[in-house]
């Protein structure tokens, strides 16, 4: 009887609030997307039948193919930055490893924030150097660049736009740029 109680409540709750519920079956792809967002740049989750670009609860692994069931929120209102819906976690469905041999492309951009805006050069490098074939693109992924591919690598490094590079997997949190 409680737990009656209690779902009502929270039906009638989230009706007089105007957001809805429902749950979804989403597949989130074993790369990371470029997004440029309000203030600054970032990488977010890809996915073809989905918007969710931030799932609370699901910890993401570079390389991996997921297969999520997620509770879907349609905000209302809508938050100033446009986003119209919060995603949840419910259980994962699958997790398949893709192999290193996997292609995919990827923005890289040499910034965080964008022109003017206040920080320093070091805050906006979105490209940390860790050795002189190894980067770690905005806190999240090392990309291991060829001697073959390291003077077009460093153009895009020293620009103001970014280029996009092809890449395969080399491991966890590991990707080799293969084309720029």
């Amino acid at each position: 009887m409680k737990w009656t109680v209690f779902a009502i409540t929270l039906i009638f709750s989230l009706t007089l609030s105007g957001q809805s519920i429902s749950y979804k079956t989403i597949t989130i792809e074993p790369n990371l997307g470029f997004e440029n967002y309000e203030h600054f740049k970032r990488l977010v989750l890809v996915s073809k039948d989905s918007r969710a670009q931030y799932i609370k609860g699901f910890e993401y692994e570079w390389g991996f193919q997921y297969t999520l069931r997620v509770k879907v929120t349609k905000l209302s209102p809508e938050l100033s930055d446009g986003t119209r819906f919060d995603f949840e976690l419910d259980k994962i469905i699958s997790k398949t490893k893709m192999p290193d041999s996997t292609t995919f492309k990827l923005f890289i951009d040499p910034t965080v924030y964008y022109r003017n805006s206040g920080v320093n050069d070091e805050e906006n490098n979105s490209l940390k150097y860790i050795n002189d074939s190894t980067f770690l693109y905005h806190e999240e992924i090392e990309i291991i660049v060829s001697e073959k591919l390291k003077l077009r690598f460093d153009k895009v490094i020293n620009s103001e736009n970014g280029k996009i590079g092809e890449f395969t997997f080399m491991g966890e949190n590991r990707i080799r740029l293969i084309k720029i």
